[in-house]
């Protein structure tokens, strides 16, 4: 039988593998193929960049 696939995406300065984000979800439904990204750009000394909505936007139709 195949999985069901869910594409999570997230933007807005946290990412997809936060705590209390999509991992908790995935686990939740260990039937299905869980597909993780997010927008940001996290620099060495830990800050996180957000790219502007026409970026993000760009970057889920790409």
């Amino acid at each position: 039988m195949k999985r069901s696939k869910i594409i999570c995406s997230h933007g807005f300065g946290v990412t997809a593998d936060s705590r209390g984000m999509f991992p908790e979800i995935a686990e939740s439904i260990p039937s299905a193929e869980f597909v993780m990204f997010d927008y940001n750009e996290v620099k060495p000394n830990g800050d996180t960049v957000v790219a502007s909505l026409d970026e993000q936007a760009a970057k889920l139709q790409a």
